[in-house]
């Protein structure tokens, strides 16, 4: 699905995606791309850690990315933010430059 700029048409299309997976069996409701980033967010807490579960029999290697809760200390806004990526796919100096820029994005 793409970007609906549309209110009422993105409703239309949040509806008939809300069936479609309400009418699929299964944890997966679609094919998924080779080349996907698993994200998440848990708004309402602050954490210093965060691991995924995953089974180890399943091949995935999908970078996941995890932010919490915003916070403000003093006239500073934080965040807390995991990665976590397969080192055969990514290196720190990589995950260190994604970082650099979202920050970058964030001080904007």
């Amino acid at each position: 699905m793409g970007y609906v700029e549309n209110l009422n048409d993105f409703q239309v299309m949040v509806e008939e995606e809300i069936q479609r997976v309400q009418n699929t069996s299964g944890l997966f409701t679609r094919e998924f791309p080779q080349n996907i980033i698993h994200f998440s967010a848990i708004p309402w807490i602050n954490f210093t850690g965060l691991t995924h579960s995953r089974s180890l029999s399943f091949p995935d290697s999908c970078p996941k990315i995890s932010f919490g809760k915003l916070m403000t200390i003093g006239t500073q806004k934080t965040m807390a933010m995991t990665l976590a990526a397969h080192h055969g796919l990514v290196d720190g100096y990589h995950m260190g430059l994604f970082v650099e820029e979202l920050q970058k994005l964030l001080d904007e």
